[in-house]
């Protein structure tokens, strides 16, 4: 499964059945969930919100989110847990840790609750092991197994990368697009240039800029290999290129689309634009493109680590494998621990929660 984000630092996915979430800052003085509600942090998940000035059960039917604030290594950090049931029946703990005051801090608390969404409609094992494999933004995943010597998974760890702005992926998606074209340019002018010459109509100057505009587009008959395979696999790179950089599929073929008039009107313009090649581009890129990245997160899933595996990746998939790494480099990261928690563990966390308050 691969989930897809919402653009916006608090866009949270819209789950099929009501739930409820209340918060509970444990530590007098620090009141980052208080402030955040006030906000109206919480309003897209279009859930009722409560908060709690004593503590309370976990909710059945929803979320119990509390903060707590420590002390490590001379730096206050930002402690977070959160409580919640799945359709399962099984109650599951997200916890995780920022330092006080972070800029990572709504970014985190937003991808956390992505996945408690995704958690208590579905298994809490499922949901984990495809967003390890499946997110760009998660950058380690371990298992935790029980204390009593059992060969039982007990929860996971999951390092998560907080990138950059979404701004930051659209001007990344241009450049991207821009650099490819741009190889595009020196093989057509250069390495093929005789082969392409046949099909020079216009030279670069107003006026044949201006004809090739008013003569609008015309099927071409240039071979099979370069309208057909040649323009799809160009589609294909130009998805991938786009959907790595958190788009959906519908704003990636409209970045498909654009590229591909951008190299009909500019990369080709000493050419007539190609009925062929506007369609073959962005349709090819969509349907090819979208189902070579699904293998590679199957293959990703299903095939032990390695260099055979990295290699099947980047042949279905290079841009996904490019830009996640590019992310870790210059991201921040966060741990998030998966704990699967029984009802006397709530009952437990209940009475620690009221001693220290």
């Amino acid at each position: 499964m691969a989930f897809i984000f919402s653009f916006g630092a608090n866009a949270f996915p819209a789950g099929d059945e009501p739930f409820s979430i209340a918060l509970l800052d444990t530590t007098a003085g620090f009141t980052v969930l208080r402030d955040l509600n006030n906000e109206g942090f919480f309003e897209p998940m279009r859930a009722p919100v409560t908060y709690l000035t004593a503590p309370t059960p976990p909710v059945g039917s929803g979320f119990f989110l509390t903060s707590a604030l420590t002390s490590s290594n001379e730096n206050d950090m930002a402690n977070f847990s959160l409580l919640g049931k799945n359709s399962l029946d099984q109650n599951f703990r997200f916890a995780w840790q920022v330092e006080k005051g972070s800029g990572i801090t709504e970014d985190a608390l937003s991808r956390v609750l992505d996945l408690a969404v995704q958690a208590r409609t579905g298994d809490v094992n499922g949901v984990a092991l495809d967003n390890a494999v499946s997110r760009s933004d998660v950058t380690g995943f371990s298992f935790t197994f029980n204390s009593d010597g059992e060969e039982a998974i007990s929860g996971y760890s999951l390092s998560m990368n907080i990138g950059p702005s979404q701004r930051h992926y659209f001007w990344r998606t241009f450049g991207e697009l821009m650099f490819l074209n741009s190889l595009g340019v020196l093989n057509y002018f250069l390495i093929q240039r005789e082969d392409n010459m046949v099909d020079w109509e216009y030279k670069l100057n107003r006026e044949d800029a201006r004809k090739k505009i008013t003569d609008g587009w015309c099927l071409d008959t240039n071979n099979f290999r370069t309208n057909s395979i040649y323009h799809i696999y160009s589609g294909i790179i130009y998805y991938q290129t786009a959907r790595s950089n958190n788009y959906g599929p519908w704003g990636s073929f409209v970045w498909t689309f654009a590229a591909s008039t951008f190299w009909e009107y500019i990369g080709e313009y000493r050419e007539q634009v190609s009925t062929n090649d506007q369609i073959f581009t962005p349709m090819g890129g969509v349907i090819f493109g979208e189902g070579l990245r699904q293998l590679g997160l199957w293959a990703e899933r299903s095939m032990p680590r390695g260099f055979a595996r990295g290699l099947v990746c980047f042949v279905l998939d290079p841009m996904r494998i490019v830009n996640r790494q590019l992310d870790r480099w210059v991201g921040e990261s966060f741990v998030v621990n998966v704990n699967f928690v029984n009802p006397a563990q709530s009952m437990i966390s209940k009475a620690v929660l009221e001693g220290r308050r």
